[in-house]
This record gives structure tokens, sequence and C-alpha cells, in this order.
């Protein structure tokens, strides 16, 4: 059974239910986000559901064909220090486009269980839920990702003398508002690419992403729309 009701004081919608292979578990759909450092509504929410349940085990459930855009987040997560599953969704799509993605090493390189699944044929459902089910034990060690100085720095102020410098646990929506503007688009662009770099050294040995065609109609429209020569002209017409 599933209920859907707005989460408190937003217009945010929240699924809330309970599967029959997961008794004694409470599932919460939280909504999509890219980051723990909120620019969306939906992303503060996201945010908040995660603080308020430390011992929850979090399913971080993401399209297998943009595992690179995802993995991140899912580094993210593992800062915090909790129980993670990394899902690869839609594997079937990942599939019919040659994408390979070794599960068992990357589960072993991020120290975390990886389920690949196919939600809307159930492939994959079973060994999620004999995952949750059997227990995770304690939360992974966090990736040992090195950040720039510029990262260092804004750490240094958040953390409490002698503690541990994992952004995902020091970065509140409230301390990174106090950070001047410039500081903190700073900041955030080295974080995401310290820790993308973290994410594709890893998918560079478990993952294969064949290249995109970039003759299709949406590519070429894409880059038009992204060279500053063209854009304002299809932009205007």
């Amino acid at each position: 059974s599933v209920s859907v009701s707005n989460y408190p004081g937003t217009t945010v919608e929240i699924s809330v239910g309970y599967c029959p292979a997961l008794p004694g578990f409470e599932i919460r759909d939280t909504p999509g986000a890219y980051s723990l450092i909120p620019i969306t509504e939906e992303e503060r929410v996201a945010r908040e559901i995660i603080w308020e349940q430390p011992d929850a085990v979090l399913l971080h459930v993401v399209d297998a064909k943009n595992l690179r855009r995802m993995l991140p987040m899912t580094l993210e997560l593992l800062e915090l220090g909790r129980r993670v599953v990394l899902v690869l969704n839609l594997m079937d799509e990942a599939r019919r486009l040659g994408v390979t993605i070794d599960t068992e090493e990357l589960g072993e390189k991020l120290g975390i269980p990886v389920v690949a699944t196919v939600a809307t044929t159930g492939e994959g459902i079973d060994v999620l839920c004999a995952v949750v089910r059997d227990g995770l034990g304690e939360g992974p060690l966090p990736p040992l990702i090195d950040y720039p100085r510029e990262v260092l720095e804004v750490l240094r102020r958040a953390a409490p003398p002698g503690g541990a410098l994992r952004p995902a646990q020091l970065i509140t929506p409230e301390f990174f508002e106090t950070l001047p503007l410039l500081e903190r688009t700073d900041f955030e662009l080295a974080l995401r690419l310290a820790r993308q770099s973290y994410a594709d050294d890893i998918l560079g040995e478990v993952a294969s992403f064949p290249a995109i065609s970039n003759t299709t109609f949406a590519n070429i429209l894409n880059r038009l729309t992204m060279n500053v020569w063209t854009a304002i002209p299809i932009a205007l017409a």
C-alpha cells in the first residue's frame, strides 16, 4: 500500500508505502536530488528526510545509463557514514545502448551493495529486497576524495577542532548561505569536480559507456543552443 502527501510546509509530494517482501520496513520515496547542498525545494526536502532518519537504509536509485552523472551523489551519501545501497535501475535500456557495469567490482570499490534492476519487469527486485532484509551492518568507510585547497579551507571553518573534514557532514544549507557568493560558487564547483574525478576513476575500472553519436537531431540541436554564436538566433527564431 502507498500513500501520498505533501511534506509539511511545502507543496512537495512524498510517497510512503510498505512491501510484503520487506516486513517491518517503511519505504519513503524522496524527491529527486543531485546534491545534499540543495538548490531546489525538492532537494531541500530530500535532504531533510535523510537527516530525520539517521538509522534508515538509503537506497540510491539511479538511471544506469547516467551512472557517471549520479555517482558523485552516491559518494556524498557515503560521506555521511550512512548505510547505502546503490540501485542501478533501467538496466535493460543501458544494455541496449551497450553499457556494461561490473556491479560486484563497483560494490567492492564503494564498500556497499550494488544491485542492477529493471523496475518495470521486476528484474533484480528480489535481490534488492534480500540485501535490505538481511541487514547491511555498519555504514561504510567514507570515500577518500582528494579535495583541493579551497574546499579544505571552507571545511576547516565549519568543522570542530580536530574533526573530520567531510563536506556532506559539515556543509549545511545554513552554513553554505553564510559564504560570500563568489566563495560559495568556487567552493561548490571545486567540490563537484573533485567528486566527479573520484567517480570517473572508479568507473574507468568497472564500467564501459559507449560513445553517443553526435549526428542525431537532438545532439546537433543541443550543440547549437550551447554555442554563443548560434544560441541567440535560434532562441529568437
